[in-house]
């Protein structure tokens, strides 16, 4: 009985009996009971350890790998490491040759095309249409969206603009594929959101049904079929455009490089020379010259012919040499440009009516040599006297004459209903 009472009395105190000794209680790990302690497996992996032999016996005491290579035998002999013999480095790599000037302005502007392109491989060209049909086409939707333009009271810029991405647009498009109306009046619809020159589209859509009627005094009803196509090919065509153009939408501005030029070379107060190279970069919005030369190459050869037509140089007063160095464009590109422009227009002036009333002639530079392109002494005025118009003075519609204080409309006559139009 004292001894139930012993044992029981240690089991409440925590402890064990064995032999009538108090023995400690065991210490369980952290994982709980059913495991075995921690000290008991510490021993046991311990004692298995020192019995087992070396897994790695490439392992030394020290810790170091053996090297288990075999013996190279004695009858193979060391083949000597040859050491290369002192040859002379080899000569520096010597640069490509620069590209040609053409061929840097092309990968400068992704945009700049080569003549056998635009002439020859254009998507209108291969569809059929000679080249000079096709010249009579863009020159005819650039009209549209000059009139367009003057109808919105919208600046020269945004009109210059809308040109230009309307030309990028039918490098990669035939106009068997898309009106060259519905396309001006997407591309002006576009450039008035690039130049921040905005318009509210119900106005395009009655521009352009009065110039697709061949009516300016068209009641146009804003539930009429025909709004309502042109309201949707706007849309439309210029979601086409915009990824015809792949979302490029940056260009150079040509008057204000055009600006730059006259000031530097203290033009911007002759009013002649201005007025002629002004009319002479709005005249290039009909042509393809933007495609076949950067901005810069157009501007430079609206100062050169401007320059040839009233005989005055423009050259640098220090150095003496002519401005077309200091630009770094080459006389013969600016020559061949003046040209390219009197072979485009000498057909445009035939096809589309009144076309001379709006833009300068234009004779080829190359075959009149020193003198004057066109002979103004028919009429008794000289050549600096000749009147040009002055596109930046006010909006297309209105542009100031030679008596600054005398206006005149000078928007383009729209055609009469029933004109064909192709």
């Amino acid at each position: 009985m004292g001894d139930d009472k012993t044992v029981e009395k240690n089991r409440n105190e925590g402890g064990n009996t064995t032999n009538g000794q108090k023995e400690e209680p065991k210490k369980s790990s952290w994982l709980g009971d059913r495991l075995t302690p921690i000290s008991a497996s510490n021993n046991t992996t311990n004692k298995h350890r020192d019995q087992s032999p070396r897994r790695n016996h490439n392992i030394h005491s020290n810790g170091l790998r053996a090297d288990t290579r075999s013996p190279r035998p004695a009858h193979l002999p060391r083949t000597p490491t040859k050491t290369p013999a002192s040859t002379p480095p080899p000569p520096p790599r010597q640069p490509p040759p620069p590209p040609p000037r053409a061929q840097m302005e092309r990968k400068k502007n992704s945009w700049v095309f080569s003549q056998s392109e635009i002439f020859t491989e254009s998507p209108s060209v291969k569809a059929g249409i000679p080249f000079e049909e096709e010249s009579v086409k863009r020159a005819k939707g650039i009209n549209a969206m000059i009139k367009a333009g003057g109808g919105l009271k919208l600046p020269e810029i945004t009109i210059n603009t809308g040109s230009t991405f309307f030309h990028r647009f039918f490098v990669r498009h035939s106009f068997k594929e898309f009106h060259y109306y519905e396309i001006a009046g997407a591309a002006l619809l576009l450039a008035t959101k690039i130049t921040e020159h905005h318009r509210k589209l119900r106005d395009f859509a009655v521009l352009f049904t009065k110039i697709a009627q061949h009516n300016p005094k068209l009641n146009v009803d804003e539930q009429s079929p025909e709004y309502w196509k042109w309201r949707n090919s706007l849309v439309l065509n210029e979601e086409h455009l915009l990824e015809t153009l792949c979302f490029d939408l940056t260009l150079d501005d040509p008057y204000a490089i055009l600006k730059d030029i006259l000031v530097k070379y203290g033009l911007h107060n002759q009013k002649y020379f201005r007025r002629a190279s002004q009319q002479f970069v709005n005249d290039a919005c009909r042509t393809v010259l933007y495609l076949l030369y950067p901005t810069q190459t157009v501007v430079a050869t609206a100062v050169y012919w401007a320059s040839h037509i009233l005989k005055t140089p423009v050259e640098n007063k220090e150095t003496g040499k002519p401005f077309w160095e200091d630009l770094e464009i080459e006389e013969n590109q600016l020559v061949e440009a003046c040209d390219l422009i009197a072979d485009i227009y000498s057909p445009l002036f035939q096809k589309i009516p009144d076309l001379d009333k709006e833009c300068q002639p234009y004779t080829r530079i190359s075959d009149t040599g020193s003198e004057t392109p066109y002979d103004s002494t028919a009429n008794n005025t000289p050549a600096h006297e000749t009147n040009y118009a002055d596109p930046s003075a006010v909006t297309p519609s209105k542009r100031k004459t030679n008596n600054d204080n005398e206006q005149h409309d000078d928007t383009p006559k729209v055609p009469k209903v029933g004109e064909t139009d192709n």
